[in-house]
């Protein structure tokens, strides 16, 4: 009976504190104690709020970090692209320079008649230097042809021809040797290459100043005569000295070469018994 009463009176205690709590409710006698809750809690929020905040915004950033490496990705991208147009156009300008050059050296008339041609590729080492032009025999390209640089000086010669393409050696080559003069004052010598490329032109005794002009000579027969070379840059010896060697320095950039010219309207005595 006692267990039963006690029931009924825990029963009677939540239906009266529940009936407060409405009536309470709706004539806003529990903002105080709202207040208060909202007290008790708002550090609690605080709290919460300063140790997640710092992992928000850890998020937020590799977020933002992630946005920024694939700009960075897409601008290198672009950045390469953009290089590679501008290589290939100073290629083109270049080109078109030599081409425009060459306009002024081949001939309108009859004589003297040139084959332009595009350099493929370089074989260069301390003794040798040859290029592969994209002319050959069915272009009338034949071996022993002069060679010539867009501006008309001397380039070197052709030392083999196919049918679609050949070999150029050019006249810093070791094994090149060329018939030359001073133009100044009418001394012959012969143009070599020294190891490591350098042009140098032997000389029999005779007067040569730095800044004279070398052009070849025409003998031997396998340069015609008048051919531009390039300039004395350096006179080792005196004139009393049996040979003189005459460092020169060549008007055509051998090393850069891209267009060519072929000298086809001159026949080498080499060629000429053929």
């Amino acid at each position: 009976m006692v267990a039963v009463a006690r029931y009924r009176w825990w029963l009677a205690t939540m239906a009266g504190l529940a009936l407060f709590l409405t009536i309470a409710g709706r004539v806003g006698a529990l903002t105080p104690l709202q207040s208060a809750l909202l007290w008790l809690v708002e550090p609690v929020g605080e709290g919460l709020h300063a140790i997640f905040a710092p992992a928000a915004a850890v998020l937020s950033d590799i977020g933002e970090l992630r946005r920024l490496q694939e700009e960075n990705r897409q601008l290198r991208l672009e950045n390469e692209r953009l290089k590679a147009q501008v290589a290939e156009l100073r290629q083109d300008t270049t080109r078109l320079q030599e081409l425009e050059s060459a306009l002024g050296v081949i001939p309108s008339g009859g004589g003297q008649r040139l084959l332009a041609a595009n350099v493929l590729a370089h074989d260069v080492s301390v003794l040798t230097h040859t290029v592969l032009i994209d002319r050959g025999s069915a272009d009338g390209i034949r071996e022993g042809m002069v060679v010539l640089s867009p501006g008309g000086s001397l380039v070197g010669k052709v030392i083999r021809a196919l049918p679609q393409q050949a070999f150029v050696r050019l006249i810093d080559d070791s094994r090149s040797v060329v018939a030359v003069r001073i133009q100044e004052t009418g001394i012959d010598g012969s143009l070599h290459a020294s190891a490591d490329r350098q042009l140098e032109v032997k000389l029999a005794r005779g007067e040569v100043a730095a800044g004279a002009t070398v052009v070849t000579s025409g003998l031997g027969g396998e340069y015609p005569p008048g051919l531009p070379v390039g300039k004395v840059v350096e006179v080792s010896g005196t004139p009393q000295d049996m040979f003189r060697t005459v460092r020169v320095e060549p008007f055509a950039q051998l090393a850069a070469a891209q267009t060519l010219l072929v000298l086809t309207s001159f026949t080498p005595q080499a060629l000429a018994g053929n």
